[in-house]
């Protein structure tokens, strides 16, 4: 089970890192697109104004996924190793966020997480929450 979770969360991880990278191009090209319009005189000022705000906003949004992306591919690699209890714990409510997949992913993981054998196997006292 725990060589399933590990590949899951290597399989989620690629496909948000291909996700993100091809909404950042095709928002970005419209982001760029829209700024540069209008010709020789360029967009009018709330244009930019707008722009700025939705370039901004967007950027954070992106960088919000690379680290999810990042958190699930560690969290994968600690799976592989036995190690990490809580770290795995936490990144698998954090991809809960992300429906289906990431929802599936989370709860299976939490609930695999959650048994007195797996705790055993990542060196965290049976019993303990």
């Amino acid at each position: 089970m725990l060589e399933l979770m590990k590949w899951s969360f290597y399989a989620y991880s690629i496909l948000l890192l291909m996700t993100t990278m091809l909404v950042g191009l095709i928002f970005g090209a419209m982001f760029f697109g829209v700024m540069f319009a209008g010709g020789k005189h360029g967009p009018p000022d709330e244009a930019k104004m707008v722009g700025g705000i939705l370039g901004a906003v967007f950027g954070l949004v992106l960088l919000f996924l690379l680290v999810k992306t990042v958190l699930l591919f560690f969290a994968g690699r600690y799976v592989g190793e036995r190690s990490h209890y809580t770290f795995i714990f936490v990144v698998a409510i954090i991809s809960m966020i992300n429906i289906p997949i990431g929802t599936a992913l989370g709860v299976f993981t939490v609930i695999m997480l959650s048994k007195d054998s797996m705790k055993r196997r990542f060196g965290v006292p049976a019993g303990t929450r």
